[in-house]
C-alpha cells in the first residue's frame, strides 16, 4: 500500500512530501504537480494543517494533482485549523481562551512573545484574531500588527479579512500562514477537484494538539 503524507506529519511507511526533512522536498506553493507519482498510483493521501500556507490557486492545484494520483476509489483526508472557531471565540470575547492542544491559544502566544522578545501587542484580542491568518513561523506566532476598527470591519467576510490580512505578509519569510479555511470552503474545493467531499469523523493519524482546533473532510476518488 502506498500512504502519502502531505505536510509536516510524518508516520511510519508513509512517503512524505514537503517544504524540507521530506521523501519529496518541494515547495507545493509554487508547484503543486506531484509529478514523481504515476497517474491512479497512491492508495491514500493524508494531508495535516497545510493548506493555511498555501493560496487559493496551489491549493486547488494541488487537490487536482492528489486526485490523478490516487487509485479510483480511494481517499483524501485534509486536517486544517477551522477559521470559524477563532472567528466565533473572537466575537464572543475568548479568542484568548481557544483550546490549542494543552494550553489556550492566549497561552500559546504568550509563550512565543516572551521566548523570543516579540511585541506584546500580539496578546490583543484581536491581534491573537489576525495572528491566525497571517503569521510567521519563524520566531512562531510573531506576525504584523493590525488595526482593529479594519478587522472588525471584515469579520462576518471570513475570505475578505483573509485578503486583507495577508496584504501584510512578507513574503521574505516563508512559512507561515497565508490563508483561512472551513468545513464549507475546504468540501467546495475538493469538489471542485473532482471528489466526492464529505464531512470525516477521522482524528487517529492526526497529532494531539491540533484535535481541539481543527476541522477534519475527506474526499473519495
Amino acid at each position: 500500500m502506498m500512504q502519502v503524507s502531505l505536510g509536516d506529519l510524518k508516520k511510519k511507511n508513509w512517503i512524505t512530501v514537503g517544504l524540507s526533512g521530506a521523501d519529496h522536498n518541494i515547495n507545493l506553493l509554487v508547484d503543486s504537480k506531484l509529478s514523481f507519482f504515476k497517474d491512479d498510483s497512491v492508495d491514500y493521501v493524508y494531508s495535516s494543517h497545510l493548506i493555511e500556507h498555501l493560496t487559493n490557486e496551489a491549493v486547488l492545484a494541488l487537490f487536482k494533482s492528489v486526485y490523478r494520483i490516487l487509485k479510483p476509489e480511494s481517499t483524501f483526508r485534509l486536517v486544517a485549523p477551522d477559521r470559524r472557531i477563532f472567528i466565533n471565540a473572537y466575537l464572543e470575547g475568548n479568542i484568548a481562551k481557544v483550546s490549542y492542544g494543552p494550553r489556550t491559544w492566549g497561552e500559546e502566544v504568550k509563550a512565543c512573545v516572551e521566548a523570543n522578545k516579540l511585541n506584546k501587542s500580539l496578546l490583543q484580542p484581536h491581534q491573537l484574531l489576525a495572528n491566525y491568518f497571517c503569521a510567521y513561523n519563524k520566531p512562531a506566532n510573531d506576525g504584523p500588527l493590525f488595526d482593529k476598527a479594519e478587522i472588525d470591519k471584515r469579520i462576518n467576510n471570513p475570505e475578505e479579512l483573509t485578503e486583507w490580512c495577508n496584504q501584510f505578509y512578507d513574503e521574505e519569510r516563508v512559512g507561515g500562514h497565508i490563508n483561512s479555511w472551513d468545513t464549507n470552503k475546504a468540501l467546495n474545493y475538493l469538489t471542485k477537484a473532482g471528489f466526492k467531499a464529505k464531512l470525516s469523523k477521522f482524528k487517529d493519524d492526526d497529532l494531539a494538539i491540533r484535535k481541539t482546533y481543527s476541522f477534519y473532510v475527506e474526499g473519495v476518488k
